[in-house]
């Protein structure tokens, strides 16, 4: 899997804002050739995260489940996991 860059304070403060925000959260998990195995919308980031997990147990494909906070003005914003703020939503 390839490393991700840190993130900045800049990009932790927009995330934790859509997380704030977030009427709801999305998980999806690619499977391969354009296919992607997607939930229905979740209430709160830590039931997305929990999802993530049996989603990549289900497909274990070596791919990571990733996890959108999508604000109500329809914004998606992806949440990457090493996100640890403002989880009590």
């Amino acid at each position: 899997m390839a490393e991700l860059k840190p993130m900045t304070d800049e990009d932790r403060t927009a995330v934790a804002d859509a997380v704030a925000r977030a009427d709801h959260f999305l998980v999806s998990l690619f499977l391969g050739r354009g296919q992607y195995e997607k939930l229905p919308p979740l209430p709160s980031l830590d039931m997305a995260r929990r999802a993530s997990v049996l989603l990549e147990q289900i497909h274990p494909n070596g791919r990571a489940a990733m996890v959108y906070a999508v604000t109500t003005t329809g914004r998606n914003v992806f949440v990457p996991p090493s996100f640890t703020d403002g989880e009590s939503t």
